[in-house]
């Protein structure tokens, strides 16, 4: 059975593309553009995402919001985090809170891949 990622980011060009990597990695995808809607969707649908993709910023409801809120929802949760901008502070805090892992945007197929591999196996549940 294929793993199955959510995919949150506000960008619809960011969501397309990763989702086509995603795809071409063999994963499931599921798509969310904001956090609210990712929210209304993991609460119902948890125990079918086997990891979160989660941009740092969006409008609204910025990553690390969403990241307490999945955390609540289910503490075993997986997320790696997304962001075209160095947060640096932003991105050790949310290390530290349990976070897998961070991707810079643009990303690649490989580094993708690595970094989705090295979550699963660094996270039981």
């Amino acid at each position: 059975m294929k793993k199955s990622i959510l995919l949150i980011d506000d960008e619809h060009i960011v969501r397309m593309i990763t989702s086509e990597l995603l795809d071409y990695l063999g994963y499931k995808v599921y798509l969310s553009s904001d956090g609210i809607q990712a929210l209304d969707f993991y609460r119902n649908n948890f125990s079918q995402v086997d990891l979160i993709i989660l941009d740092m910023i969006m409008p609204g409801m910025r990553g690390t919001s969403v990241f307490k809120e999945i955390k609540s929802i289910n503490p075993n949760a997986r997320v790696l985090f997304l962001s075209g901008y160095s947060q640096d502070h932003e991105i050790k805090e949310i290390l530290e809170e349990g976070a897998l892992g961070y991707l810079k945007k643009p990303v690649s197929l490989d580094n993708l891949g690595e970094k989705i591999e090295a979550a699963f196996q660094t996270a039981s549940i």
